[in-house]
C-alpha cells in the first residue's frame, strides 16, 4: 500500500474506529462518472466558482512550512536566493465536508504550494495547464514533495506546466487534521516500539515450536490490550473538528477535491494556456486534469480516472497500489503479494553487495556466494529473535537516557529497518544500500553499538521523536485513509469484544491471526512478516469507512470492457520494488490497454524514484513534452545510479 501497513497500525485501527459515530448527513455513493461529475456541477451550480476568491501570496505561511520543511532534504537549493522563491505562490483552497449536501456549511481547508516556471509567470511561454503532485503515504505532503524536488519536477515537465503540491485532507498544512492520539512524540514512538510482534525466522523445512507460537500469541495480546489504552489517547488528544471530520477524509474525497480544484483553478486561470496539437492529432486541453502519483498516489490516481474519465489528462503513475483492492476488500483480505517481492528485494541486495565489493559493501567480505550470505544473515537474526541486541552508551553510540529504547535493538525492528533501507536504496537521509550492509554485518558480528549507529541513532533518538519543531505526537494521517477506505463488512475481535464472521475468509480471533501469520503470512516472506500484515480487518463494532465512497468499478475490474480516457496514462513499474509489486504496473496498463503506456524500470527500491535511470528520465520527459512515447511498452535500464555509489538526488516520502 504506498506507506505499508502494519500490523500494529491495523490493530489500532479497529479499536480507534470503534469509537467515534458518523455524521448524520445523506450519503451518496456513486457508481458511474456520470453520478460523479453530477455531484460536483449540483455543488458548484450552489457554489458558484466566481464567488471564490484565490489570493496566491508568495509570503504566505503554507509555503514558509513546506520549504521550512524541506530543507532538511535539499537546503541547498532551498535558500533565500533560491529561483524557487521567484516561481512559488501559496494559498489555501476551502472544500466542503461533503460536496453531496450544499447546504452542509462545515469546510475544510486544502494547502496548495503552486510553482509557474519563470517563463511562463513573464508571458514569455504558455502553459499546457496544471499538474497535480501526490508523493504517495497516504499521509505524504504533497507540497513538501513540490518544494523538496522543484528542480526535478520542472525538468521533467520541460517547464512547460504550472505545478500544484497539495496537502490532501487531513495531511500536512491541511485543516482539520487527521486525528493525534498521544501526548508527545516520544509517547507515540514508544508506543510503537512497545506492539511490535517478534514472529521467529524459521530454517526452511521446520515449523514453530510450541514455545514459538506461546510467545506469538502473547506479543498479539499484549499488542491488542495496549491498543484499548491508545484508543482512549485519541479522543483525548484530538480536537472536536478533527473527530468529527474523520468519516470525511478517504480517497473517494480526495478525487472530488481534485475534480473541484480542476474547475476552479481553471476558471480562475491566470497565465495564458496554448492548445497545441499533439503528433497523435488530439487537441491538448489545458483544463483537463494532468496529475503525476507514486505509490499511494496511484491510488488517487486510478480512482480520479474511474471518476472522470472524460477530465483525465497526462496522468503519471509511478508504484502502482492495487487499487481495486484497497477500495475495495476487507484489510484482511487485500493484496500480500508485496511480501515475495520484498525477499526477490532482498536477495538482488545481496548479488549488488557481493559485486561492490568490501570496499564499498563490508557485507561482501563475509562470503562470495549471495545464497550462503543469506544464510549468514539469518542466522545472526534468529539469534536476535532469542536474544534482542543491547548496545551501550559507553561507547558514545547514544547520549544516556535519550535512546527510546535505552540502547535495546529487537528483531521486528530490524526487519523494519531493512524493509525501508530496500525501500530506498540511494536516500541521503537514511543512507540506502550502504546503511544496510552496515547493519547486516553488525547482526553477524554480533556488534550492538555498530548496528545502533548504523540504523537506529535517529530513529530511537527522543529528541527526533515527533513534530521537529514541537515534539508533539504527529496526526495518525495514513492510517486514518486506509480505513476510511477499507468497506464495512470487516471483522475482528478485541480483547473485550468477539465478532462472529461471516465466512473463513475473514480473521476473528487474536488467535486465528497467529495461525494466519504461521501458515500463510510467514512462508511467503521470512523476514517483513509481520513487519508487512494487512492481516487484520479496520472495524470491531463501529465506524469502519468513510460517509460515502465509489461503488463503481475500478480500473482493473473492467477486463472485458476497458475503461476509455480521455488521455493515455503512463504507468511505470519498478521489477525489484518492495512496496508496490511490479506486477501490478502490468496489470493496470492490461487493463487499459488503449489508455495507457507501460514503463518497465529495472531498478531497485520503490518506484523508479528510488534508483534513477537517464532513460526513464528521458521517457517522462518526452511524455509531458508530446503527450504521446514511440511504443505501448518500453523497457529502461540505461544510466541507472550505482547501487553503492553517491545518493540519489530525489526526495520521496
Amino acid at each position: 500500500m504506498g506507506r505499508l501497513v502494519t500490523l500494529h497500525v491495523l490493530l489500532l485501527l479497529a479499536l480507534f474506529f470503534s469509537t467515534l459515530t458518523i455524521s448524520s448527513c445523506a450519503a451518496h455513493n456513486p457508481s458511474t462518472p456520470v453520478e460523479a461529475a453530477k455531484i460536483i456541477s449540483d455543488y458548484v451550480a450552489a457554489h458558484p466558482l466566481d464567488a471564490e476568491k484565490l489570493h496566491w501570496a508568495a509570503d504566505s505561511p503554507i509555503c514558509h512550512i513546506a520549504l521550512s520543511q524541506s530543507s532538511s532534504y535539499n537546503s541547498s537549493e532551498l535558500g533565500p536566493t533560491s529561483p524557487l522563491r521567484e516561481q512559488m505562490d501559496c494559498l489555501a483552497i476551502s472544500v466542503p465536508y461533503t460536496y453531496s449536501d450544499p447546504n452542509d456549511q462545515r469546510r475544510a481547508d486544502l494547502a496548495i504550494f503552486r510553482l509557474v516556471p519563470s517563463q511562463i509567470r513573464s508571458g514569455k511561454r504558455q502553459s499546457k495547464g496544471r499538474i497535480f503532485l501526490n508523493p504517495g503515504g497516504p499521509g505524504g505532503s504533497g507540497s513538501i514533495f513540490l518544494a523538496a524536488n522543484w528542480q526535478h519536477f520542472l525538468d521533467r515537465t520541460n517547464a512547460e506546466y504550472e505545478l500544484i503540491g497539495w496537502d490532501q485532507r487531513g495531511v500536512g498544512q491541511s485543516q482539520p487534521s487527521a486525528p493525534i492520539c498521544f501526548g508527545s512524540g516520544v509517547e507515540q514512538a514508544r508506543f510503537e516500539l512497545d506492539v511490535q510482534i517478534n514472529a521467529p525466522i524459521l530454517k526452511p523445512g521446520t515449523t514453530s515450536t510450541p514455545e514459538q507460537i506461546r510467545a506469538l500469541r502473547e506479543d498479539v495480546d499484549h499488542s491488542l490490550a495496549r491498543y484499548a489504552e491508545w484508543r482512549k489517547g485519541c479522543l483525548k488528544h484530538s480536537s472536536k473538528d478533527s473527530v468529527d471530520f474523520l468519516p470525511f477524509i478517504g480517497t473517494f474525497y480526495t478525487a472530488l477535491d481534485l475534480e473541484y480544484m480542476r474547475q476552479l483553478l481553471a476558471h480562475h486561470q491566470d497565465f495564458a494556456q496554448t492548445a497545441a496539437p499533439r503528433d497523435d492529432g488530439i487537441a491538448t486541453n489545458s483544463d483537463l486534469l494532468h496529475y503525476w502519483g507514486i505509490s499511494y498516489g496511484t491510488t488517487i490516481g486510478q480512482l480520479y480516472m474511474a471518476m472522470f474519465p472524460d477530465q483525465t489528462g497526462l496522468f503519471i503513475l509511478d508504484g502502482v497500489v492495487n487499487a481495486s483492492s484497497s477500495l475495495h476488500n476487507p484489510v484482511s483480505r487485500q493484496t500480500v503479494g508485496d511480501q515475495a517481492e520484498a525477499v526477490l528485494a532482498l536477495e538482488a541486495f545481496y548479488k549488488a553487495c557481493l559485486a561492490a565489493g568490501p570496499s564499498s559493501c563490508p557485507l561482501s567480505s563475509l562470503s562470495k556466494d549471495a545464497k550462503h550470505l543469506a544464510d549468514v544473515v539469518d542466522a545472526g537474526l534468529r539469534r536476535i529473535h532469542d536474544e534482542p541486541m543491547r548496545a551501550s552508551a559507553r561507547n558514545n553510540t547514544f547520549l544516556a537516557g535519550q535512546s527510546l529504547s535505552n540502547g535495546t535493538i529487537t528483531l521486528p525492528q530490524i526487519e523494519a529497518r531493512m524493509l525501508s533501507l530496500l525501500i530506498s536504496p540511494l536516500s541521503r537521509l537514511s543512507g540506502g544500500y550502504a546503511t544496510l550492509a552496515r547493519v547486516l554485518k553488525g547482526v553477524v558480528d554480533g556488534d550492538a553499538d555498530e548496528v545502533y549507529a548504523a540504523g537506529f541513532r535517529l530513529s530511537l533518538d527522543a529528541a527526533s521523536a515527533g513534530n521537529s519543531t514541537s515534539g508533539g505526537a504527529l496526526p495518525d494521517d495514513g492510517i486514518s485513509i486506509v480505513c476510511q477506505d477499507a468497506p464495512l463488512d470487516d471483522y475482528i475481535s478485541t480483547p473485550d469484544a468477539l465478532v462472529d464472521a461471516p465466512s473463513d475468509d475473514y480473521i476473528s480471533t487474536p488467535h486465528a491471526l497467529v495461525g494466519w501469520m504461521l501458515n500463510q503470512s510467514i512462508p511467503i516472506s521470512k523476514y517483513f512478516d509481520p513487519v508487512v500484515l494487512p492481516s487484520l480487518s479496520c472495524s470491531a463494532t463501529g465506524l469502519d469507512h468513510a460517509h460515502e465512497r465509489w461503488t463503481g468499478p475500478m480500473p482493473m475490474d473492467q477486463p472485458s470492457e476497458p475503461l476509455q480516457l480521455r488521455s493515455k496514462a503512463l504507468i511505470i513499474g519498478n521489477v525489484l520494488d518492495p512496496s508496490t509489486a511490479g506486477a501490478q504496473a502490468r496489470a493496470l496498463h492490461a487493463h487499459l490497454p488503449n489508455s495507457s503506456y507501460l514503463l518497465i524500470h529495472h531498478g531497485a527500491g520503490h518506484t523508479s524514484w528510488a534508483q534513477p535511470c537517464i532513460c526513464t528520465h528521458e521517457l517522462v520527459r518526452l511524455y509531458w513534452g508530446l503527450g504521446s512515447l514511440p511504443a505501448p511498452v518500453l523497457n529502461c535500464s540505461a544510466g541507472l545510479l550505482p547501487l553503492f555509489g553517491r545518493p540519489s538526488p530525489l526526495t520521496y516520502f
